[in-house]
């Protein structure tokens, strides 16, 4: 009876699993205690057995699912978690990044007292009046924002060119794409546009945040004028930037010019041609310097009529200054063209280049057929009368011929006065001299500093004020009034009659600021070797007239040489 109440109990711990409790109790009362109910009892309880491990396992395989499942539960959980955290931090980011770009200052936030434009050149145009070549001015934009609103890319600056003159304003003067030379700092801030009908356009490529923006702008006399009597004509210039503003109206704020009128020189009729074809001006363009194997050191800047050149440009690893005399077609004929070059200083003869520009593409000709140089030490001659003949019809209209004077000097305190020509058809020659120097070593320092013609050398003969070809600045501030001679090394002070021998002299400026510079600078002084002799030579009355050779006469140069002499016999009684 044991093993039936154990079966009971055991039936009874898994009724849930097998059958229900009541079939269970009903089976049991029908069970009789004989041996064959025994073995079916001891059957029952082997099934029982094994159904209970079946029970375990299943019963220990759902707490495994059970298990697992938790376990994706609580993944579920974190990934739903950290779902949630990017979420928030994406709407904080979002939320950051509203709020910024509702606070920062926008260009429509810009007033016309935080704009400030000057506009400055130190060329004096009515004391050298312009006649076929420019002037530039030094343009400063100042953003004085306290909000920190900027201006605008795509703002417009323009220059209104105007006159009383009847001659067309683009003649008198104009601008063109190399006008805008950019600072190195920001070399794509401006731009040229257009320049027609005496408006000059010139685009801001970039914003210009609070502080200060500044660029070259360069205006040419496209045409030299005649008239009946020599004169000048007067021409204004006034300045307008317009800021496109993102929000209410466009800005647009005149800015003045200094100075704000421009001469130009009218020479009396029958002394030249209606039109200059052509000018005489400083650098090379931009299609030009890999065929001269020289960068274009002229930075289309003035100060006291120099042009100023930027030194850390080297041309055969030397100082150099590049000028040019150019031949525009269009203008003339095609029966004859000279160019001159020449300078103050020695130029080797490899350092003339002439060079044709046509359809956007640049070509050296100096050594081509029909092209003929002469030269002397410090400058050329080229006659391109033939090749012209041969190949300028071809040329495209606004072509040119330039001949490039590529000047060597010594040091960064030298200063190079050049003088180009042109000829053409059947006016000989028409000649203008410009001058180059160095810009300020130190941009932005008002440290002094020293321009000159360099060292000099002179005959005993000459007169040579030790200050000749001397200046200083400050900045741009001309303080050459301010030089004082520190050691004249036995110099004469008037410069009269210098003995032979070498000078070294030296000067010293100081400033408004106490600051002071020296320069050393040798005059070289030389025996004047000129001389002239001759013999009295006596004749009688029927002899022939006397000649020349009859006085045995002989002369030197300065350097000792003998040149010929010529004689005026209409005095022989």
């Amino acid at each position: 009876m044991k093993k039936l109440y154990i079966f009971a109990v055991l039936l009874l711990l898994f009724s849930e699993l097998l059958f229900p409790v009541n079939s269970l109790a009903e089976t049991l009362n029908k069970q009789v205690v004989t041996d064959e109910t025994s073995s079916s009892a001891m059957e029952v309880s082997n099934s029982t057995s094994e159904i209970s491990n079946v029970a375990e396992e299943a019963s220990n395989s759902t707490n495994e699912i059970s298990n697992s499942a938790e376990e994706v539960s609580n993944s579920t959980s974190e990934i739903s978690n950290a779902a949630e955290e990017v979420s928030n931090s994406t709407s904080e980011t979002s939320s950051s990044k509203e709020l910024k770009k509702s606070s920062s200052p926008l260009a429509g936030d810009m007033t016309e007292n935080d704009i400030t434009i000057s506009a400055i050149s130190e060329k004096d145009t009515e004391s050298s009046p312009l006649f076929g070549d420019g002037v530039g001015y030094a343009i400063t934009v100042k953003n004085s924002s306290s909000s920190g609103a900027y201006i605008p890319a795509g703002s417009i600056i323009t220059f209104t060119i105007s006159s009383d003159s009847s001659v067309a304003i683009d003649d008198l003067l104009s601008a063109k794409s190399s006008s805008v030379v950019n600072a190195s700092t920001s070399p794509n801030l401006f731009s040229f546009v257009s320049a027609l009908n005496g408006v000059v356009t010139i685009k801001i490529n970039e914003n210009i945040y609070p502080g200060t923006s500044s660029f070259n702008m360069y205006f040419y006399n496209t045409t030299a004028q005649y008239a009946e009597n020599d004169g000048t004509i007067v021409v204004d210039l006034k300045g307008n930037i317009s800021v496109s503003k993102t929000v209410e109206n466009d800005l647009s704020k005149e800015f003045i010019l200094n100075p704000s009128s421009v001469f130009i020189k009218v020479n009396k009729k029958n002394t030249g041609p209606v039109t200059l074809p052509g000018y005489v001006g400083y650098g090379s363009s931009d299609s030009v310097t890999q065929v001269l194997g020289a960068d274009n050191n002229s930075l289309n800047s003035f100060l006291n009529s120099y042009g100023l050149y930027d030194p850390s440009y080297k041309y055969n690893g030397g100082l150099y200054m590049t000028f040019r005399s150019t031949f525009v077609k269009g203008y003339t004929g095609f029966s004859r063209g000279v160019l001159w070059g020449s300078a103050d200083k020695k130029i080797p003869t490899n350092n003339f280049k002439l060079i044709v520009e046509s359809y956007g593409t640049a070509t050296d000709i100096t050594n081509a057929t029909g092209v003929v140089w002469t030269y002397t030490e410090n400058g050329a001659m080229v006659d391109y009368s033939e090749w012209l003949t041969q190949n300028g019809p071809s040329m495209s209209n606004g072509g040119n011929i330039t001949l490039y004077t590529l000047v060597p000097v010594n040091a960064v305190t030298d200063t190079v006065t050049f003088t180009g020509a042109l000829g053409w058809d059947n006016f000989t020659k028409w000649s203008s001299t410009i001058k180059g120097m160095y810009s300020n070593p130190s941009t932005g320092s008002t440290i002094p500093y020293f321009r000159s013609v360099g060292n000099q050398t002179i005959y005993n003969t000459d007169t040579m004020h030790p200050m000749t070809g001397i200046s200083a600045y400050s900045g741009s501030t001309d303080i050459s009034s301010k030089i004082i001679i520190t050691d004249y090394d036995g110099y004469p002070v008037d410069g009269k009659n210098p003995p032979v021998g070498n000078y070294s002299i030296r000067y010293s400026v100081t400033n408004d600021s106490n600051e002071t510079t020296e320069y050393n600078r040798t005059i070289t002084v030389i025996k004047n070797k000129q001389s002239i002799t001759g013999f009295d030579y006596t004749m009688h009355v029927g002899d022939k007239d006397a000649t020349t050779v009859d006085f045995k006469p002989s002369a030197t140069d300065k350097e000792g040489m003998a040149i010929a002499v010529t004689a005026d016999l209409s005095a022989i009684d």
